[in-house]
């Protein structure tokens, strides 16, 4: 009996990922000691970032945590910039030779072929370096189209079968950043969930986060009791909720001008009402190498 199998209709399983590992530094410490304090599930690694060679490093000397490839095709900071693994991938870069800032960007000028060539050098990369990947999901939520409905899953989906990954694909999008959708994204989601399905890759119900919209008056209270109020939302079945915890550093300062956002997501993992509210609410943590193992199982 697996994971899956043995779940009742009632039940509801939570992961904590912790995105953008390898980001900076900041990112890093943030990230490792909230694994080795047991406050996250998960977390996935910016393979093409400054510093994603520590952060596999660590993952691989810390092989019982559950560490994921945050495939990657755009850079969102103005001062702080990263680029392709491959060289020539025009469709993917902006003239300076970096991803493009925004998703919408990338969707209008990326080639697919391009995207999957990219993706899949960062896959392998992190399986160079030592990582034992145990799930895949995007920075930005680049592949899924949310823009233009220009998505890239069929290439995702082959990446998922090669390596056998489950991958952060949500059943509903209610709970994602983007509040609203065109019906053609709604209905391009219906005919994704049912593709997984019948590849046997194995994806999430729900997927939450925090919406900031950069508000001045977010303070640390504001943004836990959001997240609090996210917890008591949870429906039954497997809700994966995104962090991006980071330390504050002089130098993330600089790259991030919302940085104390990122630091009040790795206050809130470690506050103890927060954990009150899981306790209270009967949730399972779980983590996506038990649903890789899970898929793989299925597969064999």
């Amino acid at each position: 009996m697996h994971l899956l199998s043995e779940r009742k209709a009632n039940d509801k399983y939570v992961i904590f990922n912790a995105d953008d590992f390898g980001m900076s530094y900041a990112n890093n410490q943030a990230i490792q000691s909230l694994f080795l304090n047991h406050h996250i599930s998960s977390s996935t690694l910016m393979v093409p970032c400054p510093w994603a060679k520590q952060a596999a490093q660590w993952a691989v000397e810390h092989p019982q945590y559950d560490i994921g490839v945050h495939l990657t095709l755009t850079n969102e900071w103005d001062k702080y910039k990263w680029g392709p693994l491959h060289s020539n991938l025009t469709s993917l870069t902006t003239p300076d030779g970096y991803f493009p800032t925004t998703t919408e960007q990338l969707e209008n000028m990326a080639k697919e072929e391009e995207v999957k060539l990219e993706l899949v050098a960062q896959v392998e990369r992190a399986l160079e370096w030592g990582l034992d990947i145990t799930h895949l999901d995007n920075h930005m939520g680049s592949v899924y189209g949310l823009h233009t409905g220009k998505h890239f899953i069929a290439s995702i989906f082959e990446i998922c079968l090669k390596f056998q990954l489950p991958f952060r694909f949500p059943r509903h999008f209610e709970h994602l950043f983007v509040r609203s959708l065109p019906p053609k994204v709604e209905e391009e989601i219906k005919q994704i969930t049912t593709m997984a399905d019948q590849l046997g890759i194995v994806i999430l119900d729900y997927l939450y986060g925090v919406q900031y919209q950069h508000k001045q008056e977010d303070t640390y209270e504001t943004v836990r009791n959001e997240f609090i109020q996210l917890i008591k939302n949870v429906k039954p079945g497997i809700t994966e909720f995104i962090f991006h915890p980071a330390i504050i550093t002089e130098e993330w300062k600089e790259v991030n001008p919302h940085y104390n956002k990122r630091d009040y997501e790795r206050l809130v993992l470690e506050d103890e009402q927060f954990k009150q509210v899981l306790r209270d609410e009967n949730i399972k943590l779980i983590s996506w190498r038990q649903l890789r193992d899970t898929m793989r199982a299925d597969k064999s």
